[in-house]
């Protein structure tokens, strides 16, 4: 056993921290299905246990669920697989009274004389990441799941305070973590009311009105290709440093796409990139589609507030006279579902071209209407960026005090 002193100590308990193997304070759980009706979950490292049905469409379960593991409520499990979120798996604990979980998981419980929430935290927060690193025999095999054994897995050590401190940093960051979901219930419910006026607004359940209080004309559909002109960007020779180097020309890359109101970008070309390239200059208030790119990228809708060029998997519309740029921006914006169909192609690997966004069909209102339309709902964006800002900060928060109080 080794000894660390945190940063961070709950007042009275100025004792170093002993560490001990995860396998000295736990029990492994093999319990099958007892067959009765349980309900399937999964673990996600978002969002931790989450019903099968909610990830899946179909019923994932296989032919049987003889060998699934009955986990029952404050009992813990580890996901193997690697994503984004969780490099090396994630751990979390059931609240459900019981359930059938995938027979992969590492399921286990934390022995009665120290606290479950303490450890469930502390397996989740990332701090033993290096252990799992080093326990991994292969990459990962071809399932998605990190070469790890239940032996290996609980071979790796944590810290091991008096069971009164457990409670107290459990008892810590769960409140941190009530404030941190309660935030992202704000967020999520500004989400669907602005998903809710968008719908009204466009089938035009909901219409505005001008001064005298009069509801505007009527509306028109028209093919993109009638209201603006199309064109997409392109990338300097990356191989050249005098097309980079102290570039002074805003050059913006599709990952930057998911920024939606485009006030700055991570890139510079120079004027000779710029003359040696198919890169074109986008004006400001340009609508910007992502073409093509991997997960979420492709059929993201942006708008330009500065003049920069895109490389060339981004569509750029340059709206005319008769159509608003802010008001196309939230009608293509809410149709990102409707743009990831139109794409070519099938998977990943499936792209959108300026043929097919030339053909898309828009509902123009008359131009006053389009106005009000983008300005009210700019103010909902502008509402829900403040609330994400106050949940990401809480998320900091929380991080910090991992940092502070685990070791």
């Amino acid at each position: 056993m080794s000894e660390v002193l945190p940063k961070f100590r709950f007042k009275k308990d100025n004792n170093n921290f002993l560490f001990v193997s995860l396998k000295d304070i736990s029990s492994r759980i093999t319990r099958v299905n007892d067959g009765n009706n349980h309900s399937i979950m999964m673990i996600t490292s978002q969002n931790g246990f989450v019903p099968q049905s909610s990830k899946y469409s179909r019923f994932m379960a296989g032919e049987s669920l003889n060998n699934y593991t009955l986990l029952k409520k404050g009992e813990l499990a580890y996901n193997k697989g690697s994503s984004k979120i969780a490099k090396y798996g994630c751990v979390f604990e059931m609240h459900d009274d019981s359930a059938l979980i995938p027979h992969v998981y590492h399921s286990f419980s934390i022995n009665p004389d120290n606290d479950t929430k303490f450890y469930a935290l502390y397996l989740n927060s990332g701090k033993v990441n290096r252990q799992l690193k080093r326990l991994i025999t292969s990459s990962v095999r071809m399932d998605g799941l990190m070469n790890i054994s239940y032996d290996n897995f609980v071979s790796i050590k944590v810290p091991h305070p008096s069971l009164e401190e457990q409670k107290k940093i459990a008892e810590f960051l769960s409140k941190v973590d009530e404030k941190i979901a309660l935030q992202s219930k704000k967020v999520e419910g500004l989400e669907k009311l602005k998903l809710g006026f968008i719908q009204k607004i466009f089938s035009r359940e909901l219409r505005f009105k001008d001064e005298n209080g009069k509801v505007f004309g009527a509306w028109e559909e028209k093919k993109i290709s009638d209201i603006s002109s199309c064109f997409a960007g392109g990338t300097p020779d990356t191989k050249k440093g005098e097309y980079w180097e102290n570039g002074t020309i805003p050059w913006m890359s599709s990952g930057e796409i998911h920024k939606k109101r485009v006030y700055d970008v991570e890139s510079r070309i120079t004027k000779l990139g710029y003359k040696n390239s198919s890169a074109k200059m986008t004006p400001v208030n340009s609508v910007l589609v992502a073409l093509a790119g991997q997960g979420k990228t492709r059929g993201t809708v942006a708008i330009t507030k500065i003049e920069l060029c895109t490389n060339q998997s981004i569509g750029i519309i340059v709206c005319n006279n008769s159509i608003l740029a802010d008001y196309l921006y939230h009608n293509l914006d809410s149709r990102y579902e409707e743009l990831r169909r139109l794409s070519s192609g099938d998977g990943l690997r499936g792209g959108l071209n300026l043929r097919l966004i030339k053909s898309i069909k828009v509902p123009v209102p008359p131009l006053l209407e389009q106005k009000k339309i983008a300005e009210f709902l700019f103010k909902l964006d502008d509402k829900i960026e403040i609330e994400a800002q106050i949940l990401e900060r809480w998320k900091k928060v929380k991080k910090g005090l991992l940092q502070q109080m685990f070791v």
